[in-house]
């Protein structure tokens, strides 16, 4: 889990873009739970409160509340590993489209202009809290929370 959201925040940083701020976080349900919910799944939680809520309950989260709020964070980052799962994959199709989808993929920065900063702040509160850091080391568990959350692994 920590090496993806290394890999990620890398990727980032070298084309400077990316946001998950697009739609609203998921309604309903009570205003301390972190749980994902299954049909709120296809939503796209919004990153920056999720962020908030860390910084101000996490402190007090158990290990299943971390958990869900990291597949919040994951759902976060579903739409832009969606895409670059699909520029990496049409780049293995035919190389010497490269350059276009890699102008495609800078592209993207104007859609997914916050992320870099989300998961720079992400990461900082998950460092801080040794629950949170334990999740993010299990690569295990971040490749099944991925697998469970329909989210591809990008080879880029």
């Amino acid at each position: 889990m920590k090496k993806l959201m290394i890999a990620m925040f890398a990727f980032v940083l070298c084309t400077g873009m990316f946001s998950c701020k697009d739609k609203a976080a998921p309604a309903g349900g009570d205003a301390d739970s972190t749980k994902v919910e299954a049909q709120a799944q296809e939503e796209t939680p919004d990153f920056a409160a999720l962020i908030e809520k860390a910084k101000a309950e996490g402190a007090n989260w158990d290990e299943a509340q971390w958990k869900d709020a990291f597949k919040q964070a994951l759902l976060c980052i579903k739409p832009m590993m969606i895409e670059m799962a699909e520029i990496s994959e049409a780049i293995e199709k035919d190389p010497e489209k490269a350059v276009d989808l890699m102008a495609k993929l800078e592209g993207m920065g104007e859609k997914y202009a916050d992320v870099e900063k989300n998961m720079d702040e992400w990461e900082k509160i998950v460092e801080a809290n040794p629950i949170a850091k334990k999740i993010s080391d299990d690569e295990e568990w971040g490749k099944a929370a991925m697998k469970e959350l329909g989210i591809p692994e990008v080879d880029m």
